[in-house]
């Protein structure tokens, strides 16, 4: 139900706007969609090394921003020169052109404006879907039997609408994450609802030099880890938690995740 209310919603939003601001900026938005589509995966490595570089430690967020601000970015390309564009041809128009041609052009820009927003509608539906799907993919994987922040029940029961209109099969296919992102979510998936495999982690040969760090053996055994982990809280708290992002922070830890080989982690596990 909620992909059919999110289509409605983009054909109506979109074939709006197209009306509003012409076929010209709409025509040419709508080759920046399907640049966008094919580009923001390939330019999504290269968003995550800018967030890092401007003190985003947060891998959970760096990853999840990285696609939408590549897609946004190309977006805006194509929108500034769109607006160029039609400057330039309404300037002729208002100050050139006899006021009946004038007015016969701004009704044929308008109708054409809401037909190729009709037609790039799709587009962003599919970038949307392709979104939920990812990003569903890892929080159905940590949602948590008794309490789930309202976010992470929307993309949940979205994720699960698209199965159930099978254009889960569409989204799979556009913009597809690597390999890693699925084999992480199933590790922590795994960790998250297996408290037993928690304790087990400390002994997988490459976690064992973090064992012996003072200053993590303190975050690790706080109240946190200790005890909020292990009774599978809302994923939401656990992100927010100052170890959390201590954790996340920590030097030694993240280069230590930047070698771990995930399918001999996962078969460990």
């Amino acid at each position: 139900m909620t992909i059919w209310i999110l289509a409605v919603l983009l054909f109506a939003g979109v074939g709006a706007l197209g009306r509003q601001i012409g076929g010209i900026r709409m025509g040419i938005s709508l080759i920046g969609v399907v640049v966008a589509l094919f580009a923001a995966g390939p330019l999504a490595p290269l968003v995550r090394t800018a967030l890092g570089a401007v003190g985003v430690k947060n891998p959970i967020m760096v990853w999840s921003l990285a696609a939408p601000l590549a897609f946004l970015g190309v977006m805006m390309a194509f929108n500034s020169v769109a607006v160029a564009v039609y400057l330039k041809v309404s300037g002729f128009y208002k100050f050139r052109a006899p006021d009946d041609v004038r007015m016969r052009w701004e009704r044929i820009d308008a109708a054409l404006g809401l037909s190729t927003g009709l037609m790039a509608a799709p587009l962003y539906l599919v970038a949307a879907c392709a979104y939920v799907f990812h990003v569903g993919y890892f929080t159905t994987q940590v949602e948590s039997p008794t309490d789930n922040p309202v976010w992470m029940k929307v993309v949940n029961k979205m994720r699960a609408d698209l199965s159930g209109t099978k254009f889960d099969r569409v989204a799979a296919g556009v913009g597809q994450a690597s390999p890693a992102f699925f084999q992480t979510a199933d590790v922590l998936g795994l960790l998250y609802h297996n408290p037993d495999l928690q304790a087990r982690l400390t002994e997988y040969p490459l976690f064992m030099s973090l064992t012996e760090l003072g200053e993590l053996q303190t975050v690790f055994t706080n109240d946190t880890f200790g005890a909020m982990l292990p009774a599978r809280t809302n994923v939401a708290i656990l992100l927010k938690d100052p170890a959390t992002q201590q954790v996340f922070a920590h030097g030694e830890i993240r280069r230590v995740m930047k070698e771990v080989d995930l399918p001999d982690l996962l078969n460990y596990l």
